[in-house]
């Protein structure tokens, strides 16, 4: 009797738990049907359909196991309490597939897309978390808030804005233009969120420098939440072209805008580009050579333009350029290593809008093994081997035992081979190059100093010298006015050229000029002088090995926040640490709230700058860098008039003036010269550096902007019209120019114009005598024409004066 109860209640209590797991699945396949879906842009333009996180459960035949990790973070049953994100755009309007994420410290609680409403909701925990949004056509957003039940709706900053309308032959385009809106400085840099949350977000964990979006109703496009001193590019579509209607922008080029600044109802009119295709094959066999190299170059307006693209696997390739295809182009044809490099000219008639070139065949290529030791029979790794004259050929290193291949084209005519710490050689190639023994090139040794540094990462070498210490091209470029190495030189000012050591702590500075004494400095990311040493002259030849030790430091971070003169947080306000002479800066933008942090500070006090749109800078030149959060208030600033007059009182015909601070390269204000007087807004309360460019030179004026009116006199000068006689034929892609260096200022000032009509106009030549030159230029290079002539500008000078060479 017992067993028989038993039994049934056992029985019943079965069929009561099927019931409800029953009932319960079908409840949860019902949840799972309002679950919204996406479609979310990647990066490359397309879209990738995505499930919106929310507190709705899986579908039960749903794999936990396939699922992202991001989309199973949230789930919750229906009954726990949510928040609900309602994401809109500065001018309140909602924000659909938004990426957002939200998290502590490195962890991610939710992750996820606002739907086509702006909308998207998570599990409310009551606590305060941060949120980061991320939108293709918006700077990234952070700020704090709480996990409360309800809805909060989240606006993004204004900021800054590029905004305006495209439209395609006048008309709105027909279908949607992408265009990308990329920045001089990064958007966002990786340690404005931790990197678990840009995974979370599908963005790359790496400073954020080009924004996305397509053109809307009309030709529409906005892109916002960009920084006051924000400067960069606005391209689109290889596809379009810009309409030119000036025959030499400045501004412009045929795919790309290039803004100095924000600028908003910005008109782009584009037009269809011309185009040039064709296959790239190999002269032996006419197969098709994958990947081959396409370069191609004209004129326009006087000025060289190129283009390049790289074919696809059938050797089919697609040029486009300009509006119409120009009188005559130069194809340089190549494999994908850059060997068999060909020349083709292409001509074509006005009006032409594109041209199928057929099959292209390149130079015939030939292997040729080499092998490279030291004058005592040693290899030499690492040895970089270019063919000459096939300067577009990639050149081929070295392996451990100094052997090595690369293509070479009919007409090569030499082997150039470098080394570091041995001189340059060029070994002629001849037919007996390629005979079955590799061709055996011997190096001779060079001077070379060996810095190795034992200390912290993230440290620097630079060289400071009365002199550049390098010889010849083969050493790293050298330039006094930028204060590393951008140009090739063998003689100059006084400068400084700065390493990055390799994993070992070990920089190899090779072609040393013998004879000169120079300054070895170790510098971190902050332009702090950690460790120095004096290097004695190098004898030729002579391999020195400079051990520097660095003492580990304290590192800290400089944090504060950003206010203005109500003690609001200013958002997205840049702070700088920067150093005298230069550019070089580290920087941080204040989030939603003001608040800011610089990390793994060295040194004890920083020269600080803090600008914001709408504000005038603050300029901290002494910071003291403690565990104490720093405040900087941010008020509107001062306003000055400068005037720049000559002699009598006359205003110049041209000219710029801009402010800065007198010893670091920053500029705060500035405007072209309007009847010899701009005004200068919003200059922070200090002493700067009012600086004027007349006729190329520079003139400098120290002031403390509470004073309303400064002035600024000039030499007298006049205005001249130059005019050569006998103007040279010129060659298609060639121009000529005048180039001018006056011999009577110091420091000399040069200025080079191109001949237009055979004249150059100069609105302001300071009275003194000049060196004129007559030159020839094509693409970068450049060829004087002639001998020399002097020219004594005064007051009596003619207004026009006529020039043979």
């Amino acid at each position: 009797m017992r067993r028989s109860l038993l039994g049934a209640v056992l029985v019943g209590l079965a069929i009561a738990f099927l019931a409800w797991w029953w009932v319960d699945r079908e409840e949860g396949e019902r949840g799972e049907a309002t679950a919204p879906v996406v479609a979310m842009p990647d990066r490359d333009g397309g879209a990738e359909k995505r499930e919106l996180t929310s507190v709705a459960p899986p579908a039960a035949d749903a794999n936990p196991e396939e699922a992202p990790r991001e989309e199973r973070r949230n789930l919750a049953p229906e009954e726990t309490p949510r928040l609900e994100l309602l994401v809109v755009d500065p001018d309140g309007a909602a924000l659909p597939a938004a990426a957002w994420a939200v998290f502590r410290g490195a962890e991610v609680l939710a992750s996820g897309q606002t739907d086509e409403r702006g909308l998207a909701q998570l599990v409310a925990d009551g606590a305060p978390a941060e949120l980061c949004i991320a939108h293709e056509s918006h700077a990234p957003h952070r700020e704090t808030v709480e996990l409360t039940p309800g809805t909060l709706e989240v606006g993004l900053l204004g900021g800054a804005i590029v905004s305006g309308w495209v439209t395609v032959d006048g008309a709105p385009p027909p279908e949607p233009i992408k265009l990308k809106l990329r920045a001089r400085e990064p958007y966002r840099g990786a340690d404005f969120v931790p990197e678990p949350v840009w995974r979370a977000l599908e963005r790359d964990a790496r400073p954020v420098r080009a924004l996305r979006a397509s053109s809307g109703d009309g030709g529409a496009f906005r892109f916002t939440g960009l920084a006051i001193d924000w400067a960069g590019t606005l391209s689109w579509s290889s596809e379009f072209v810009l309409r030119q209607e000036d025959e030499d922008p400045v501004w412009a080029d045929d795919i790309s805008v290039h803004l100095q600044a924000p600028v908003e109802r910005l008109a782009i009119d584009l037009v269809l580009a011309a185009w040039i295709s064709g296959r790239v094959v190999r002269p032996e066999t006419g197969e098709p050579v994958a990947k081959a190299r396409v370069e191609a170059s004209w004129t326009h307006a006087g000025t060289t333009l190129e283009t390049s693209r790289r074919a696809d696997e059938d050797g089919r390739f697609l040029l486009r350029m300009g509006a119409e295809l120009p009188p005559k182009v130069s194809l340089r044809l190549a494999d994908a290593s850059g060997a068999g490099s060909r020349d083709v000219t292409l001509e074509f008639a006005p009006g032409t809008k594109g041209h199928d070139a057929g099959d292209l065949a390149t130079l015939a290529v030939h292997p040729l093994r080499f092998v490279v030791r030291d004058s005592g029979g040693k290899p030499i790794e690492n040895a970089r081997a270019t063919p000459v004259p096939d300067a577009q050929a990639l050149s081929r290193r070295t392996d451990a035992e100094g052997n090595g291949e690369v293509g070479v084209s009919d007409g090569t005519r030499a082997l150039r081979v470098v080394a570091t710490g041995f001189r340059p050689t060029e070994v002629a190639i001849t037919p007996a190059a390629f005979a079955r023994q590799p061709l055996e090139i011997v190096l001779t040794s060079d001077t070379l100093l060996e810095v190795r540094v034992a200390g912290p990462g993230g440290l620097f070498v630079r060289l400071e010298g009365r002199e550049p210490p390098f010889r010849g091209k083969d050493g790293p470029r050298w330039s006094p006015e930028a204060g590393g190495y951008k140009s090739i030189s063998t003689s100059g000012e006084a400068s400084s050229v700065t390493f990055r050591p390799d994993d070992d702590g070990v920089s190899l500075l090779g072609a040393l000029r013998p004879g000169l004494s120079f300054t070895v400095l170790v510098v971190d990311g902050f332009e702090n002088v950690r460790a120095q040493r004096e290097v004695p002259p190098l004898a030729e030849g002579e391999r020195r090995v400079l051990r520097i030790e660095v003492p580990e430091t304290v590192l800290r971070p400089l944090t504060g926040r950003v206010v203005n003169t109500g003690g609001s947080g200013v958002a997205n306000a840049s702070v700088q640490i920067l150093r005298a002479g230069s550019l070089a800066a580290r920087r941080s933008r204040t989030d939603a709230s003001g608040y800011f942090k610089l990390e793994n500070v060295a040194a004890d006090r920083v020269f600080l700058l803090a600008r914001a749109d709408g504000y005038a800078p603050l300029v901290r030149p002494d910071e003291p860098v403690t565990d104490e959060p720093v405040e900087l208030r941010l008020d509107g600033g001062f306003s000055v008039r400068v005037t720049v007059a000559g002699p009598e009182g006359e205003a110049p015909p041209s000219g710029s003036v801009w402010a800065g601070l007198p010893e670091v390269t920053q500029r705060f204000a500035g405007g072209p010269l309007d009847e010899g007087a701009v005004v200068l807004e919003r200059l922070p309360l200090t002493e700067v550096a009012i600086r004027a460019n007349v006729g190329g030179r520079v003139f400098e004026r120290r002031h403390d902007p509470r004073v309303p009116d400064v002035e600024i006199a000039v030499p007298a000068w006049r205005s001249l019209v130059l005019a050569v006689e006998d103007v040279p034929h010129l060659e298609p892609g060639e121009l000529l120019y005048l180039q001018c260096r006056s011999l009577h200022l110091d420091p000399p000032v040069s200025f080079r114009r191109e001949l237009k009509g055979g004249e150059v106009s100069l609105p302001v030549v300071f009275h003194g005598r000049y060196d004129v030159h007559l030159g020839r230029q094509v693409g970068v290079g450049r060829e004087q024409i002639g001998e020399s002539t002097t020219l004594d500008v005064a007051a009596d000078s003619p207004e026009r004066v006529s020039l043979r060479f």
